[in-house]
């Protein structure tokens, strides 16, 4: 919804002078009375509103105890189409108990219309330098009397309005969309389907790359018309219309925001590209706090991963990953005193993990436009999801498979894959939850860097998007890793996972002792040995630790 922002004292003054016109009411002292009482209204005459065609020459008062306590001229806060001004209007007055009228002066016929009460409580302690009011929040003045203006009908109550950004031959601005009204057909939500627009159902079942359903008649004339189902996501674009500002829409579902429980039965089909992935959608007009990892459409129009205790948005639809066949995603209408709402199903993790975080530019002021996440507790793995494959990436490969979620060891080293979009500079940044790492190198396969990311989180890298994929690597050690696994070989390097002061022995398989040397906490040590198999010892007093590492 429209916010209307109201600087209170301030805005009065500003706005009067801005009319070239004189004000019908003389101006008063309103620093003589201790509270304001700001007020947001639509204006009707005779039952029927004021509109966009006639409302610059209407001015409102405000009188308390008969004295003039504020007025304001009318001022064009609509969006788009909508035909109908707000006033807003500051009311100044000193005992709470005084009654509020208000009267209005058209400017263009000389007719004043006076007397119109509503109920209306004053308060005092009105103290904010600013106060936001929600459009839905304006009051109704009914003015009678005098000629009535030619206008419309008043507005219609009910439909929830979301507003998108057109594509452009630069930009695809795909979403991904949900009714927020329960089910509703197509046809019914205004300028969903004006313009050239995409509106793609997913089925995850299906095979030959036939996935995606576009409601489009095809060259026969048939249509494939579907319902948009509460719970489910949709994938959607608009071109937009002709001339000026045409550069976002208005979708506008009809009725009242649903307030069920939705229910979604997911699926996950074997032999299918997109086995497990299920295009699911925020069924209420509010904000929605999932418990399970989901993926979203930046403005980048590529995807991202969003861990447990994230919000999916009004009428945004978010694809989830389900274990089994047959499983439930329950959508609980939020309780409005706790903030939000809890999805159901299996859970997303919850444990400490690593999230590599791939963003455009120098990492100034940039968002991130694609994620992939280390997991070293409990917790499910993800294959990557990608709708467009020409968008950034960054993923996992293991196995022959890509992945936006894997599960790690406490030590070791990863592969990281990063597919540029188009040429250019790129910021990569590290954060970790509920991990303390002893050692995080980032090696850049392409130009040979190896960056410690616990002294520098963030690196920035040029890349061309014919670079080959395997351009990162990850090497670590975290500080609660096993004591049967506190070394590793990478590299050349030896990695020493360690507390304290102690003695690094690499011993070879007949019992020789390679090097012997003092160490301090965990470290990084090159070693020139040949393949084979090793026995690292470390040596602290009477604790002495023992790993068998192999050289390849």
């Amino acid at each position: 919804m429209k916010k209307l922002l109201l600087t209170l004292i301030a805005s009065f003054a500003i706005c009067v002078s801005s009319f070239a016109q004189e004000t019908h009411w003389p101006e008063f002292n309103l620093y003589a009375f201790s509270s304001n009482l700001p007020v947001v209204a639509f204006v009707q005459i005779n039952g029927v509103y004021v509109t966009t065609d006639n409302y610059a020459d209407m001015e409102v008062a405000a009188f308390v105890a008969g004295e003039c306590r504020g007025h304001q001229f009318m001022d064009d806060y609509t969006e788009d189409d909508d035909p109908y001004p707000i006033v807003e209007i500051s009311v100044y007055y000193t005992d709470s108990n005084e009654e509020v009228t208000f009267n209005l002066y058209d400017h263009s016929t000389g007719t004043l219309y006076e007397d119109c009460v509503i109920n209306m409580e004053l308060t005092t302690g009105v103290t904010h330098d600013e106060l936001y009011f929600d459009y839905d929040e304006a009051v109704v003045l009914n003015f009678i009397g005098g000629e009535e203006p030619p206008t419309p009908e008043p507005p219609t109550p009910g439909g929830i309005e979301k507003k998108i950004k057109c594509y452009t031959s630069d930009s695809d601005y795909w979403y991904l969309i949900s009714s927020p009204v329960g089910t509703v057909n197509p046809d019914t939500v205004t300028n969903m389907l004006a313009n050239t627009y995409d509106l793609y159902y997913f089925d995850q079942t299906a095979t030959d790359s036939l996935e995606w359903i576009n409601r489009k008649i095809d060259s026969t004339g048939a249509i494939y018309d579907f319902d948009l189902v509460a719970g489910t996501g949709y994938l959607y674009a608009n071109s937009g219309g002709s001339g000026e500002n045409n550069d976002s829409i208005k979708l506008t579902f009809p009725g009242e925001a649903n307030t069920e429980n939705v229910t979604v039965n997911l699926v996950k089909a074997n032999g299918v590209v997109w086995s497990g992935w299920n295009l699911i959608g925020n069924p209420f007009n509010v904000n929605y706090t999932m418990d399970r990892d989901f993926l979203v459409m930046n403005e980048d129009g590529t995807e991202f991963i969003t861990p447990d205790d994230a919000e999916l948005m009004p009428m945004e639809g978010a694809f989830i990953f389900a274990d089994e066949d047959g499983e439930e995603f329950v959508f609980t209408y939020p309780d409005p005193n706790s903030g939000g709402g809890a999805g159901g199903g299996v859970g997303g993790g919850g444990g400490p993990d690593l999230s590599i975080n791939i963003g455009h530019g120098d990492g100034q002021g940039h968002g991130v436009i694609d994620r992939a996440i280390v997991r070293f507790g409990e917790g499910r793995t993800l294959p990557k999801l990608q709708l467009n494959p020409r968008h950034t990436k960054v993923y996992i490969p293991q196995e022959g498979t890509d992945y936006t979620v894997v599960r790690a060891s406490e030590m070791g080293e990863i592969p990281v894959n990063f597919k540029a979009e188009k040429n250019g500079a790129y910021t990569l940044n590290i954060n970790s939850r509920s991990v303390n790492f002893a050692y995080l190198h980032l090696i850049d396969n392409l130009t040979g860097n190896d960056v410690d990311l616990l002294a520098t989180p963030v690196y920035t890298f040029d890349a061309r998007n014919t670079d080959y994929a395997s351009r990162f690597k990850l090497v670590f050690a975290t500080s609660d890793s096993d004591d049967e696994n506190f070394a590793f070989f990478n590299n050349g390097n030896l990695i020493i996972n360690n507390d304290g002061e102690a003695t690094l022995q690499v011993v070879d398989m007949m019992g020789r002792i390679l090097s012997s040397e003092t160490v301090s906490g965990s470290c990084s040590k090159h070693i020139n040995a040949a393949k084979g198999v090793y026995m690292i010892r470390l040596i602290n007093g009477n604790d002495v630790k023992v790993q068998k590492i192999v050289v390849e």
